[in-house]
């Protein structure tokens, strides 16, 4: 099988910027927390489990609305376009379950999910699931996506990033937006994570979706179980595990990840397994795990100063929980951020 391609994108008709939305601790404007369901959700295993949000296709309407997905430790997925409703779909029978993949959606309509650990063993495999795909014919029409497929791994000359587990993954676009801005290149990072239990800290690039990867000269503080994402042109590493600790480091790359700078201490204690959301102007860190569940949210307009947001519901700040953000649509900053924690709590943080 080939390895996938890039999706192709929907044509946009041109209109005016919308004016950004005001930064969550500007005081104008504070988000609010609504717990969807305390039990009903998707019971997972909380190191396991990723979330993200994409375009699925719906046969009955022909079109791709944004959806949630969550890849649990399991054999099996779920998908919700309300987070209320779940379904269960089995995985491909060569997928091994595993603790501790990383993910992420690109190009709004796929998710790409690395490594893990299964069994005692450090996986290295990248797998990509395609929800739907946009036909640019004279209807300009939605179609099924490919669903799972596995890239391949023969490519001596084209290795994939060494296998870990705790990784963090950052996808280079930035939210509501059709077209990469992520300076000279766009496409995926993986760095950080714990290979052969240590963490190597490295960081790994590429300019499309499944490769070829570059790994870059420099790397943040080797940590696992960190929060990353690509926001307002940079790409950030907050908190996670090192060691015998946690630590509260915030490190921040301007150049594709070539070099990292260390940000000043935050005001939050050390933690790992923190959910991380765009909202709005800002970013949101939910929960995490020092060595006891951190049931608080912290908010950020640069990623270098902060303010304590409201505290979240249920057990959604259980060891951070699962975070997926919505798009609300093409010309508009993230509106609404999901959350899945233990026990099958689903939460949403909206404007």
């Amino acid at each position: 099988m080939s390895d996938p391609v890039a999706p192709a994108r929907p044509k946009v008709k041109s209109a005016a910027r919308k004016a950004k939305p005001a930064a969550l601790t500007s005081g104008t404007i504070s988000p609010r927390w609504t717990l969807v369901t305390a039990t009903g959700g998707p019971n997972y295993n909380g190191l396991a489990g990723v979330l993200v949000s994409l375009r699925l296709y719906d046969p009955v309407t022909r079109t791709a609305p944004m959806a949630l997905m969550l890849v649990g430790s399991g054999p099996s997925y779920w998908t919700s376009r309300d987070g209320l409703a779940w379904t269960e779909t089995p995985m491909p029978a060569d997928y091994v379950p595993r603790l501790g993949p990383c993910a992420s959606s690109t190009g709004f309509t796929t998710l790409n999910l690395f490594g893990g650990f299964a069994e005692g063993v450090i996986l290295g495999d990248l797998w990509t699931f395609e929800g739907a795909r946009f036909v640019n014919d004279p209807g300009n029409s939605w179609r099924p996506g490919g669903g799972w497929q596995k890239v391949s791994t023969t490519r001596p000359t084209n290795p994939l990033p060494t296998g870990r587990f705790g990784a963090c993954m950052a996808g280079s676009l930035e939210p509501g937006l059709e077209t990469a801005t992520w300076g000279s290149s766009r496409g995926l990072f993986i760095y950080g994570g714990n290979f052969a239990f240590n963490e190597p800290g490295d960081v790994w690039s590429t300019t499309g979706w499944v490769g070829p990867w570059t790994r870059q000269p420099g790397r943040p503080g080797a940590v696992d179980q960190a929060a990353g994402v690509c926001w307002n042109g940079r790409l950030f590493q907050f908190g996670g595990h090192r060691g015998n600790t946690v630590v509260n480091e915030v490190w921040y790359s301007d150049d594709s990840g070539a070099s990292w700078t260390q940000a000043p201490t935050p005001p939050w204690n050390g933690r790992s397994e923190i959910a991380v959301a765009k909202l709005g102007g800002s970013l949101c860190l939910v929960g995490g795990a020092t060595f006891h569940p951190q049931n608080e949210m912290w908010i950020t307009d640069d990623g270098l100063t902060w303010t304590p947001g409201p505290t979240p519901p249920g057990n959604i700040g259980v060891y951070g929980g699962l975070t997926g953000c919505k798009e609300a649509q093409s010309d508009e900053e993230p509106q609404r951020a999901w959350f899945v924690g233990q026990d099958g709590c689903v939460a949403k943080l909206e404007l």
